[in-house]
């Protein structure tokens, strides 16, 4: 573009100087009278002229060309700026994309940063689930040899009371196998809640002592010492180190207290005494493993303690429930529930099978919260109709109960106390042994306490009277032989309802 500017500078130059000395031959030649139409003056000039011509020619191609370079220029240019503003707004996008991919990645950075918290509270507890893991280990291998008898213990003690059953005597059972599995004559069981008030250690449990333990200065003194630095003690004569002492400490010869802990707190202290061969033969890791035994087993205690009163709890609202649907209903279960429970003291059930018959006896009825009050508290005869829907109670009651654990093996009970021995009941037509004892005995009864609800007359007469009822079903609903404890019949003859 330069060398054009310069080269159409140079023509227009040469076209200027052309013309210049043109115009000075013209005015030479008139100045000195020369003739400008003879052919030979004019050669020059015609020279001069055409030079002059195509120096302008020259000029002008120059300057088209550079016109056209400045317009190609031109549009190169604006060209070049609609790119670089395209540029320049595919650039702002970028950024912004950019910026969006930070703001995510940011964003990822926290969820992750989230997630890193939450495995590292997941690997805390998978920690805290190991080391509880290799701690209960532990404890497997040091009590192996006695873990038998700890279990042939429990297994009893749930086969004989059933989850229902109040665990308030688990303390006293926890200290006496303590006792046992240490050779201790004497044991005690202490809890650190002092609920009375009096800045010492509450007595839970004792077992072989010939006074009261409560106030043994060397047991509170060897408990205080165990709370204060969290560890097993152990003492040979302590009677004798002591200053003023009780009767109680009198009958001390050796002691080893042990601390207890409940979910990894400290909760009770248990002290053996009076070991003949001393309690040195028995090594921290034994201990601990007889305090995590012992802890295992008051843990369970306070969760049977805990579930027994939600039980308890359902079986209230279940019965409250049934008291606001039909409140005689509430009266008639109650009164079912005492017949029960003198059939059940006769025939000499097992604790856990006695409780669950007494609250399938409380229960029996609670089908009927499904049932209309139209039909259940209908004065005049149900129809045939209203007489089936009733009869879908036992069905209703079945399916409630089965939603509670404790509460199922009762289910079948419920179910069944409207069979008949000949096959004549509901709601399965159940016959003979098919129907279960429970039921037959709610069933009998609910004939016992039918009479007596009708009847003003003394309860004793409306038994009576209710026996002989029960006595006249013989044979469609109850056993033809059965009833045997409704006239003195002793144990074995009852079992044959």
């Amino acid at each position: 573009m330069s060398s054009l500017r310069q080269a159409g500078i140079g023509w227009f130059a040469a076209a200027v100087v052309t013309f210049l000395a043109a115009t000075v031959y013209v005015l030479v030649a008139i100045y000195t009278g020369s003739n400008l139409g003879d052919a030979r003056d004019d050669t020059p000039l015609l020279l001069l002229g055409c030079a002059g011509i195509i120096s302008l020619f020259g000029w002008w191609r120059d300057r088209a060309r550079s016109s056209a370079l400045a317009e190609e220029a031109r549009q190169e240019q604006e060209k070049l700026e609609s790119e670089l503003r395209d540029r320049d707004k595919a650039l702002n996008e970028s950024r912004g994309q950019l910026e969006s991919v930070r703001e995510r990645e940011a964003e990822q950075r926290r969820a992750q940063e989230h997630i890193e918290s939450r495995l590292e509270e997941r690997e805390k507890s998978l920690s805290r689930e190991r080391y509880l893991r290799s701690r209960s280990e532990e404890a497997y291998q040091a009590e192996k040899d006695w873990r038998q008898q700890l279990n042939v213990e429990l297994t009893r003690m749930y086969r004989e009371r059933g989850s229902l059953a109040d665990p308030g005597d688990i303390p006293s059972m926890v200290l006496r196998l303590t006792k046992t599995l240490l050779g201790a004559e004497k044991g005690l069981l202490l809890r650190r809640r002092n609920e009375d008030g009096d800045g010492k250690l509450d007595l839970v449990a004792a077992e072989g002592f010939e006074s009261d333990p409560q106030d043994s200065a060397i047991v509170q003194r060897f408990a205080g010492e165990v709370v204060e630095h969290d560890r097993t003690v152990r003492e040979e004569n302590p009677a004798g180190k002591a200053g003023q002492s009780t009767q109680t400490d009198e009958e001390i010869e050796n002691l080893v207290a042990i601390p207890i802990y409940l979910q990894e707190e400290f909760s009770d202290v248990v002290v053996c005494a009076n070991n003949p061969d001393g309690f040195d033969d028995y090594d921290d890791e034994v201990l601990a493993s007889v305090s995590d035994q012992a802890g295992a087993m008051l843990q369970n205690a306070q969760l049977q303690g805990e579930l027994r009163a939600s039980y308890l709890a359902t079986v209230s609202v279940l019965a409250d429930a049934v008291e606001v649907k039909d409140p005689l209903l509430r009266e008639h279960s109650e009164d079912v529930f005492n017949y029960v429970t003198a059939v059940a003291d006769r025939l000499e059930l097992s604790q856990k099978r006695r409780e669950e018959l007494l609250f399938g006896s409380l229960l029996h009825d609670v089908g009927k919260i499904g049932i209309s009050e139209r039909i259940l508290l209908k004065p005049a005869d149900l129809t045939p109709e209203e007489f089936a829907v009733i009869k879908l109670h036992p069905h209703i009651g079945y399916r409630l109960v089965q939603q509670v654990p404790a509460l199922r093996p009762i289910a079948p009970a419920i179910l069944s106390h409207h069979e008949r021995y000949d096959g004549g009941g509901y709601p399965s037509g159940l016959r003979g042994e098919e129907i279960p004892l429970e039921a037959r005995i709610i069933c009998v009864a609910e004939l016992l306490q039918r009479d007596g609800r009708r009847s003003p007359v003394s309860r004793t007469y409306v038994t009576r009277r209710g026996v002989r009822r029960a006595r006249a079903s013989r044979g469609y609903a109850v056993r033809p032989r059965g009833s045997a404890h409704l006239r003195g019949g002793g144990p074995a003859q009852a079992t044959r309802l």
